[in-house]
């Protein structure tokens, strides 16, 4: 599912499930994005202005790894905010389900953390971003490098260890869940892709990693924008380039019926596991 700009997600369609407690009995709230079954994903930095990621890689005891990123961006700025005032009212409102008593906004706001945590005085705020390494191609993070090649910029894979101190980045994350631990929550952001824009080891001058807002149909932008480097598109629902099948029916054949099929029967527009026509087009239309 393509990414979208920060700015451009509507902190109403932000949710939340039922509490969970994993194997070891922590508890996590998961965030969906309303009406759908994902997590809200956007890219956390216009491509013209990559935020500095000042410590590099971070992995800690348990060996959790992440990266934290100054903010620098106003309305970045403004936006955690958004989303912390998002977490906190679904607190209060779910207390005795978080918590298991309720709580006062006054409490609350003492057990929270909120996204941007502050500087050194004098330098911007910080902000904790996770990273997935765990030998999943599929959820593990993605990190991407920009490199000139024949006069041609394209993206190539590159790895966790590219997130090297004062480097500059643009993170593609997903808000993924609200964590517990003893008198203290949070939001919890995961890292999906990572461009590296510019490092003290060289990569520098991106290309466009506008994945969420570039000019293309259907999803991973990303891919369709650079063609070299991908070979193609993956796309999960993609919509058809013309209407020679559409569901099943060839709308420019003479005597073309959308309803029914060329032998008489109704057209189908879904069927169950076992191939049975569950719903026709006739019917779906009528809906």
């Amino acid at each position: 599912m393509a990414a979208k700009l920060f700015s451009a997600l509507s902190m109403d369609v932000i949710d939340f499930k039922p509490p969970y407690k994993n194997k070891v009995g922590k508890t996590y709230v998961y965030v969906r994005e309303r009406g759908l079954k994902s997590n809200p994903r956007v890219q956390l930095c216009h491509s013209d202005a990559p935020q500095t990621c000042p410590f590099g890689l971070n992995i800690n005891e348990s060996g959790s790894k992440s990266f934290v990123i100054n903010v620098s961006d106003p309305q970045l700025k403004e936006w955690c905010a958004a989303v912390d005032q998002v977490v906190m009212e679904a607190a209060q409102a779910n207390a005795k389900t978080w918590f298991g008593k309720e709580l006062d906004a006054e409490t609350l706001e003492a057990f929270y953390h909120p996204l941007l945590r502050p500087s050194k005085e004098g330098y911007d705020p910080l902000l904790r971003i996770k990273l997935h390494d765990y030998g999943d191609e599929r959820k593990d993070t993605k990190v991407w490098l920009h490199q000139s090649e024949d006069g041609e910029d394209k993206l190539v894979r590159g790895k966790i260890e590219d997130l090297t101190r004062m480097c500059k980045v643009l993170p593609i994350v997903t808000l993924d869940n609200v964590w517990f631990v003893q008198n203290s929550f949070g939001m919890s952001l995961i890292c999906t892709d990572v461009l590296v824009v510019e490092s003290p080891e060289g990569h520098a001058n991106a290309v466009d990693f506008a994945l969420p807002f570039a000019p293309v149909a259907g999803e991973d932008g990303l891919q369709v924008m650079h063609p070299t480097t991908f070979g193609g598109t993956w796309s999960t629902a993609p919509d058809p380039v013309d209407f020679h099948a559409f569901q099943a029916i060839d709308i420019y054949a003479d005597e073309a019926n959308a309803y029914t099929l060329a032998d008489g029967t109704p057209a189908p527009i879904a069927r169950n596991a076992n191939g049975d026509v569950v719903i026709t087009v006739r019917d779906f239309c009528a809906m």
